[in-house]
């Protein structure tokens, strides 16, 4: 009620619900770093704000995508949740729209389009992340080259 019954409320509800997802795989990423790379570069007189940019965000990437990828899954479910609620169109409007009028193809018409957006988001996120994971492309290009020396 506070943001409205416009765009905004419907962007305040996934923000939400997805921000807890991000911020807890984040944080457990960040501790996952090993202690011992930590005292490395503290011993090198690596300072607070390198030792972050050099070891911890990049050590901490696949958690970092992996609570985005589980915040975009949250995200797409709050907007139709806030689109039930507050919205006078989309698609969350259209699937009780059509649920009213007993149009039964048309309500799974829209659940499987929520269903393809969230896949699609999905996977773009993981293109995003072999993009910007230096560990992970290295980590699947080892495997591809085990595999073909191993043939």
């Amino acid at each position: 009620m506070w943001f409205g019954l416009g765009l905004t409320s419907k962007v305040a509800i996934a923000f939400l619900i997805s921000f807890f997802a991000i911020v807890v795989s984040t944080a457990l990423g960040m501790e996952a770093v090993d202690r011992d790379m930590v005292r490395l570069f503290r011993s090198m007189r690596s300072g607070t704000v390198r030792t972050f940019v050099k070891l911890r965000l990049p050590m901490a990437t696949p958690s970092i995508f992996a609570g985005f990828r589980l915040g975009m899954t949250h995200a797409v479910t709050g907007a139709i949740v806030g689109e039930f609620i507050t919205a006078n169109s989309g698609l969350g409007y259209y699937i009780l729209h059509q649920y009213g009028q007993l149009q039964t193809a048309a309500v799974y018409a829209g659940v499987i389009l929520i269903a393809i957006m969230g896949v699609g988001l999905y996977f773009a996120l993981e293109v995003v992340d072999l993009i910007v994971s230096p560990y992970r492309r290295r980590r699947r290009g080892g495997r591809r080259a085990l595999r073909a020396g191993s043939l």
